[in-house]
């Protein structure tokens, strides 16, 4: 493998990467401008065929409004990322973009509170 090629880690932060985009409505042009990058450099990075440096990842964090380690958590070791690649199922952007701005909010009363209102509402729905 070559040392610079990207890797299923690689994919998964770049899954990442489209999912906070998508959280903050924010188009792959606007992100790409903000970047110093073209916009078809963006998607490279969201499918994971070319990797993200690690100062371009800071910045990004920064653009997008998560911490940097976000793109770290949950990550799968690299053999299992590669045997599970096509089995992995996608959440829906709306459903990412719920759980992006219930975790954003800072106060656990607050957060507690706007997650039963949801629960509420998806309760309805079911009865």
């Amino acid at each position: 493998m070559n040392a610079r090629a990207a890797t299923p880690i690689d994919m998964e932060i770049g899954a990442k990467l489209r999912l906070f985009r998508c959280a903050r409505d924010i188009s792959q042009v606007q992100l790409a401008k903000e970047l110093g990058v073209t916009f078809q450099q963006v998607q490279k990075y969201e499918r994971g065929v070319n990797r993200i440096g690690s100062g371009r990842l800071y910045h990004a964090a920064q653009i997008l409004r998560v911490p940097v380690s976000a793109f770290f958590e949950d990550l799968k070791g690299a053999d299992e990322a590669a045997a599970n690649a096509e089995q992995a199922p996608t959440l829906p952007v709306d459903v990412a973009r719920l759980a992006l701005r219930l975790a954003a909010i800072e106060d656990d009363e607050t957060r507690r509170k706007a997650v039963e209102q949801v629960a509420s509402v998806l309760d309805d729905i079911d009865a």
